[in-house]
């Protein structure tokens, strides 16, 4: 390497020789280049030099952005045509065997005994790692928006397989979720092994990583299967030759809800930061299962009252407290010749008939404050007759709030047959009168 210029004035009055700029950044792990007014590299020191190959002599445009003219954003460019004291930016580029990499570089003039500024000093500090971590945490509040919006289970499962897999870049990646008897643990979804697995291998105890991860409750790397003496290794990952592995619990509170277990087939170290972000994603993951399989619950219960809703021979309401129609099956459709639609933009005490619709506000009253009763009531049908009815009414929580059940009984019959009774009593008391 050329010796660098000295660069004066120093804040203790000696001037800086390129050995001291070399001890001072190799050990502070940042590259050091200066810069001439026509962008050549002058000197950079050994950082620079493992980053970018030989750099010295050349225009630094060419070299470290593969750019045919001064970048617009270049801080060495601010120094000159600005006279700026500190420029500080982010770059990305590519080092010598065209990986990318991220630097934030703080450039500052170097002037000479009159003042004027005769190159510029930049400071090149990798923040590579540093934007991966944030693209990571990126991705992952994307992935965690990603789960929440999914509800089918076997939707949901792989969608996390397939996430965690990305976001770790895993060779295989599954989910395993604790048997119903929470004895053992069952592949739910895998992305790597066999198809066949899913739904039906389980682990034996004190077999694989997973058991080991769900006895500690605690993170576990696997750098080599051939030298791990933890645990038994299963035939799965002996068979595939595969190297290195990565598990962590997907926790509920203090309760252990499954593991996510990423394998590679190459020996590999996970960071401190990548086992935290894979963590924090499967306590995601398990919320998200957790919610779905409520929501599956949820659905199927609903599905089951619909069926027996709709399936009763008898007409059922739900209003709520204000006399509004939330609900109603088919058999009051049915019955009234209404479709649900025109029911439910009704007011009950339009369909309620004279002389009973004057009673409906006191008739929630009393429900409001006994929880049950039952009334002799009318409907007025959509044809506009009068279908008799008897209800038995009772208060209920509906849709986050109380409603009114109301079984609606049809009585025709019974008002014919009360009707046609009376009638035979009036003729025989007029047939047996003086």
């Amino acid at each position: 390497m050329s010796e660098a210029p000295p660069l004066t004035p120093a804040a203790n009055g000696f001037p800086l020789t390129s050995d001291i700029l070399e001890i001072v950044t190799q050990n502070i792990g940042a590259g050091l280049i200066i810069i001439s007014r026509d962008y050549t590299t002058l000197w950079a020191n050994k950082v620079i030099e493992d980053i970018y190959g030989d750099t010295i002599g050349k225009i630094c445009y060419h070299t470290y952005q593969q750019q045919e003219g001064v970048c617009s954003w270049c801080g060495a460019r601010q120094v000159f045509e600005q006279g700026l004291e500190r420029a500080v930016r982010e770059a990305a580029s590519l080092d010598k065997n065209g990986k990318p990499i991220h630097n934030e570089i703080i450039a500052t003039p170097i002037r000479d005994a009159q003042g004027s500024i005769t190159a510029a000093l930049e400071l090149v500090l990798p923040i590579t790692e540093r934007k991966q971590h944030e693209k990571i945490l990126t991705e992952l509040l994307t992935f965690s928006q990603s789960l929440v919006s999914t509800v089918e289970l076997n939707s949901l499962y792989r969608k996390i397989t397939s996430l965690s897999k990305e976001l770790l870049s895993l060779d295989f990646s599954t989910l395993m979720l604790m048997s119903d008897d929470q004895r053992g643990m069952v592949i739910r979804d895998t992305l790597g092994f066999p198809e066949q697995t899913i739904g039906h291998y389980a682990l034996l105890k004190g077999q694989g990583l997973s058991n080991h991860v769900v006895l500690t409750k605690k993170p576990a790397v696997v750098v080599d299967f051939q030298t791990e003496t933890r645990f038994e290794v299963p035939s799965l990952v002996v068979e595939r030759n595969i190297r290195s592995a990565l598990c962590v619990p997907m926790m509920l509170g203090e309760n252990i809800f499954g593991v996510l277990i990423g394998h590679t087939l190459k020996p590999r170290v996970f960071s401190e930061t990548m086992i935290s972000i894979y963590r924090s994603f499967a306590n995601q993951a398990a919320i998200a299962i957790k919610n779905a399989q409520h929501m599956h619950s949820l659905h199927a219960s609903e599905k089951k009252f619909r069926t027996l809703f709709d399936n009763t021979n008898d007409a059922i309401l739900i209003y709520a407290l204000d006399g509004q129609l939330l609900e109603v099956n088919r058999a009051t459709c049915e019955r009234l010749g209404y479709s649900r639609e025109e029911l439910l933009a009704m007011p009950l005490t339009q369909l309620v008939a004279p002389p009973f619709s004057s009673l409906v506000k006191d008739r929630i009253e009393r429900l409001k404050k006994d929880g049950t009763a039952i009334f002799e009531s009318a409907h007025r049908k959509k044809d506009g007759s009068i279908l008799p009815i008897e209800q038995s009414c009772s208060l209920i929580d509906y849709d986050a709030q109380t409603a009114i059940l109301c079984v609606a009984r049809d009585i025709s019959e019974r008002k014919k047959f009360d009707e046609e009774r009376l009638r035979s009593q009036k003729q025989a008391h007029f047939l047996l009168s003086p």
